[in-house]
């Protein structure tokens, strides 16, 4: 044995921006930057009537964790802590009924043991009920901004999409924007998918 020799690439900050179709991906795949919490985000066959892969969450109870926490939804997460003023955007497709996506943005701060996060949710639910959310290191939700959509139902694709300047967020679903917020709690961070149970 001997010491290596091998000299890594320099290390770089993510660029922006920054797109994933999941085109290439084969079934049962993890995505590339993507690190799950509490759940199973794999690729599989998009449904919907979208041909190729998409990126689903997988797992369909909730996982044994190795510490009590108080919240327990799946999400996954990329990108890099010092992503401050952007757009993270995604198309999305609820499978099931009385269920929930949402995308995250400026996420950072993360407590020991997923006892909490540092992010702002945009989420939509089946019913067309969608919220803006903060939540903390403690799970300690607070909602900045809520309201109503035509139901998106089940089987059919919407676009959430958050943007964020400085302190304003802008929420938006399917290019219409649905509220806009003052907030400087969190000022930069990753980006991020969930779901709102174990389908």
């Amino acid at each position: 044995q001997g010491a290596g020799t091998a000299t890594p690439p320099q290390r770089t900050q993510l660029a922006l921006p920054y797109s994933d179709s999941f085109a290439g991906y084969s079934t049962g795949q993890e995505a590339k930057y993507l690190s799950s919490m509490n759940g199973a985000f794999q690729a599989a066959p998009c449904g919907g009537g979208r041909s190729g892969e998409c990126l689903r969450q997988m797992a369909p109870v909730q996982p044994i964790t190795w510490v009590t926490t108080p919240s327990t939804q799946p999400y996954t997460l990329m990108g890099d802590l010092s992503w401050s003023n952007y757009t993270v955007s995604s198309d999305v497709l609820l499978e099931k009924s009385s269920s929930a996506a949402e995308i995250l943005g400026r996420a950072g701060t993360q407590a020991r043991g997923n006892d909490g996060l540092n992010a702002y949710h945009l989420r939509l639910s089946d019913t067309g009920a969608w919220s803006l959310l903060k939540s903390n290191t403690s799970w300690t939700w607070t909602t900045l901004a809520s309201g109503t959509v035509t139901a998106p139902g089940t089987n059919t694709w919407h676009n959430l999409a958050l943007s964020f300047q400085d302190s304003t967020i802008t929420a938006k679903i399917d290019g219409n924007t649905v509220g806009t917020v003052t907030d400087s709690s969190y000022g930069g961070g990753q980006v991020g998918l969930g779901a709102m149970g174990y389908y």
